[in-house]
């Protein structure tokens, strides 16, 4: 998972999650511009698509405004609004990656959870 501030922008909580090649070459998640909901071991929803680099997709995003990824680990992690998320932060919530299993085409669970 990568956080990604932009100084040039407002999007101060932007996040998105890195795929790894395995998944991202998979027809696991929908093709890049479809939409899909993720539901949240803690009970949140979000809906999420693949961007970046080619048409396949090799991360996650919240399409429509992509603070609300970010905002959504902050939340979990303790990291205030607009503050960089760190390994360190990462490593002391004891978790730096998600587990993600598809329920339908259209919906996929998230674990978070430590």
């Amino acid at each position: 998972m990568f956080f990604r501030p932009d100084r040039h922008r407002k999007d101060l909580n932007a996040a998105y999650i890195q795929l790894p090649p395995n998944v991202y070459r998979s027809d696991f998640f929908p093709i890049r511009g479809t939409h899909f909901t993720i539901l949240t071991d803690d009970g949140k929803s979000l809906i999420c698509t693949r961007a970046a680099k080619d048409e396949i997709g090799h991360q996650i995003e919240t399409p429509h405004d992509n603070q609300l990824l970010g905002e959504y680990f902050r939340n979990r992690l303790g990291v205030e609004y607009g503050e960089r998320v760190t390994k360190a932060d990462l490593d002391l919530y004891g978790r730096t990656d998600v587990t993600f299993c598809k329920i339908d085409d259209e919906t996929f669970e998230m674990d978070f959870s430590v």
